[in-house]
């Protein structure tokens, strides 16, 4: 599903942007995005009915009637007995002696110059769909995703409160399951639903951007997100001493980075904001998924440049980026005095969020690429 909602935003985007440059002008809202706003931005979106489903199948248009091969019989056309050599098989060569020819030497694949026709290209066929095409098949995305919601049976809802010991987190009431790897489908699957908001066709083409103007329709799967991440518990976390993670603790924690990502940047909350860049330098440690690292700092840089924008509170890192390192980029250039022979040494940047804040694509970026 996630593949699915990613192919819908990539092949929608082109419409955007060719939309906004035969209009000549910036980004504007949609009339759709008013009423995508009113349907979501309030009550629980689980809970509204989805499109209705594609209408019954029958014959091809052109196709074969069933009555069609009831006229083949001994005089019809395609009645070729007559033709066929003495003696011939079904599937084998024709007997013309005793001793049958050989069949025709066929190449490996692998040495066939096949000439194949070309294919259109999903651009191709894309490429004039039109607002009601693209949100058609946002809908079909949408209710795909209750199918999978409703599909999943007991075993893989919450754990009720009077069995699992609470966790309090700044989202509220941690989420707990069964395992950690029913949290992290659940984590996943929520992720897929945020996105899904993020691309709809009346969004502006800036994934950046739509993320601020679908936050509040997104926002209740922010939270959802946090309360998973927070019911993924470990003692390493209170306790240093308390052992080496499990394959399958350490991988559900790095599962989550992305729909902590994705669910982050749009986080206003102060003590939320702390919490998740905190979460994330912890799974960093824990498991050495530096990525984490980069993830928490892409966040930072978000939440600082919407303020500057004027689009969220003010925010100032509380970590620094090289901070557990055992040395730093620059001092090998404080060493440079020491050493004649440079011909080797390559000094990698020194910050490097701009790794994780580029999934969410810049405008300035992207559109030069035309992707």
């Amino acid at each position: 599903m996630l593949s699915r909602v990613a192919d819908f935003g990539y092949r929608d985007r082109k419409r955007k942007l060719k939309a906004l440059r035969a209009a000549g002008t910036d980004w504007k809202p949609h009339p759709g995005l008013f009423k995508f706003m009113g349907r979501f931005a309030t009550g629980d979106p689980n809970q509204r009915p989805g499109p209705p489903g594609p209408p019954p199948t029958g014959f091809p248009a052109g196709g074969p009637s069933p009555s069609s091969s009831a006229n083949t019989g001994p005089g019809s056309p395609s009645d070729t007995s007559d033709s066929s050599p003495p003696n011939a098989g079904p599937e084998g060569p024709p007997m013309y002696g005793m001793i049958p020819p050989k069949p025709p030497v066929r190449l490996p694949s692998g040495f066939v110059d096949e000439r194949r026709p070309r294919q259109d290209t999903p651009e191709d066929v894309h490429e004039d769909t039109t607002y009601a095409t693209a949100e058609n098949e946002w809908e079909e995305i949408q209710t795909a995703l209750d199918i999978v919601a409703q599909a999943l049976g007991r075993d893989f809802q919450p754990l009720p409160a009077n069995v699992t010991k609470p966790i309090r987190t700044p989202f509220g009431p941690a989420l707990q399951y069964r395992t950690h790897t029913i949290a992290v489908i659940w984590g996943l699957y929520y992720t897929g639903r945020l996105l899904l908001h993020r691309v709809h066709p009346s969004m502006p083409p800036a994934m950046m951007m739509s993320a601020g103007v679908a936050a509040p329709t997104t926002s209740e799967y922010a939270q959802i997100i946090g309360r998973i991440m927070g019911g993924i518990y470990y003692p390493q976390r209170s306790n240093l001493q308390a052992g080496s993670l499990s394959p399958t603790l350490g991988a559900s924690l790095t599962e989550m980075n992305i729909p902590m990502f994705f669910a982050g940047v749009q986080l206003m909350d102060p003590a939320q904001r702390t919490w998740t860049v905190a979460k994330l330098r912890d799974i960093s440690r824990l498991t050495g998924f530096k990525t984490a690292d980069a993830i928490a700092g892409g966040c930072e840089k978000a939440w600082i440049v919407a303020a500057k924008l004027g689009r969220g509170p003010p925010y100032e890192r509380t970590f620094g980026w090289d901070q557990g390192r055992d040395y730093h980029p620059q001092d090998i250039m404080h060493r440079e005095a020491e050493s004649s022979d440079r011909r080797f040494v390559t000094v990698p940047p020194r910050d490097r969020a701009f790794v994780a804040f580029g999934l969410l694509s810049l405008e300035g970026d992207m559109q030069g690429l035309e992707l």
